[in-house]
């Protein structure tokens, strides 16, 4: 007798499609194809032989999916498979809470590879560190990298930073200083830090924006004022690019000689780089020291755009982001600068 389920409708088809494209779990990737390929009037004996799985199989997926629906996809296999599911994710969720050096074990944290391994070694459990990942996501927990940042500095760096104190303060009237660096690609980014953590809510929302997009933003301390300057990569010919719509706009200031102070990556040291900063007349280039971004004072003004244009706003394409930087520049150099010269926090609350 040949099994046979009523036409598939739209939604379905849309449905288990994406299961096929998409899903990791291979069992839910079978279902789907069994179910689809039965849509196309394919015997049972079929399925098995094109699947390469046991006809039983096949006849036992199309009996339940006539009568569940979609609903059979999230069915278990048998319910010692969901038992076992369950004691392991308890198992790895104790385990979570044991610090790893009261175990004799020569780290501090865990992390899925050193789980795996440990699993590995004492359990005789063959784990990747995927399926430890989805275990410890099925038990309800989500990792998050912790970045360790400012911790190995040069040598120099003392000098480097006595020195930029007596820039900002003794620096000539004839002299302008431009600090430089980049930022992107500019996107919406929301979290609640890195951690394990129980509240699913905690979770990455990365709003999708249609076109990357970096700035490069140079802050002259002296006169409090910024430019933000959009750019499609981070090579040297946008830098540079950009770095002449900047010169453009320094025309009409009076000085003789310019001071940029910048980190020394890739695109900034190049050939091209340093044959257009070699043609900029009274031109000198001073580069920060490695791992050193606190010396930059356009991180700090970066750090404020983005709690205050990219964290509270709503984007959909790549002019909205550019229409709200350009706005944020403009309040900065004129209206913010306005209020903070005013007087005092008195007159601005008056």
């Amino acid at each position: 007798m040949v099994l046979r389920i009523n036409p598939l409708t739209k939604n379905e088809i849309t449905t288990l499609n994406k299961i096929v494209g998409y899903d990791r779990r291979s069992r839910w990737r079978t279902r789907a194809r069994i179910i689809l390929l039965a849509n196309d009037s394919y015997t049972s004996p079929a399925i098995a032989k094109r699947l390469g799985c046991h006809s039983s199989t096949a006849r036992r997926w199309l009996t339940r999916w006539k009568q569940a629906g979609l609903l059979v996809l999230r069915q278990a296999d048998c319910v010692a498979d969901q038992q076992k599911s369950q004691k392991r994710c308890r198992a790895m969720r104790l385990l979570m809470q044991q610090t790893p050096s009261h175990l004799d074990l020569p780290f501090s944290t865990w992390s899925c590879r050193t789980m795996a391994a440990f699993l590995r070694k004492v359990f005789g459990f063959n784990w990747k560190f995927q399926q430890v990942w989805y275990y410890l996501r099925k038990a309800g927990l989500r990792y998050r990298k912790i970045e360790e940042r400012f911790v190995f500095k040069p040598p120099n760096y003392d000098l480097w930073k006595a020195a930029k104190q007596l820039l900002d303060r003794f620096l000539p009237d004839n002299t302008l200083l431009l600090y430089l660096d980049e930022k992107g690609p500019c996107q919406v980014k929301r979290y609640a830090g890195h951690c394990w953590s129980q509240n699913r809510l905690q979770m990455d929302i990365r709003q999708a924006i249609h076109g990357r997009m970096h700035l490069l933003g140079a802050y002259d301390p002296q006169a409090d004022r910024i430019w933000l300057i959009p750019m499609d990569n981070k090579d040297s010919g946008e830098f540079c690019e950009a770095l002449t719509k900047i010169w453009v706009q320094l025309s009409h200031r009076p000085w003789k000689h310019l001071l940029i102070i910048m980190d020394n990556a890739s695109y900034h040291c190049s050939k091209y780089t340093q044959k257009f900063l070699a043609g900029l007349p009274n031109c000198k280039v001073l580069f920060l020291p490695p791992y050193s971004p606190e010396l930059n004072p356009i991180e700090q003004r970066f750090r404020q755009y983005s709690k205050e244009v990219l964290e509270l706003g709503t984007f959909s394409s790549k002019a909205e982001i550019l229409e709200a930087t350009s706005a944020w520049e403009r309040y900065y150099n004129t209206l913010r600068s306005q209020i903070f010269s005013s007087g005092g926090d008195s007159q601005v609350l008056a």
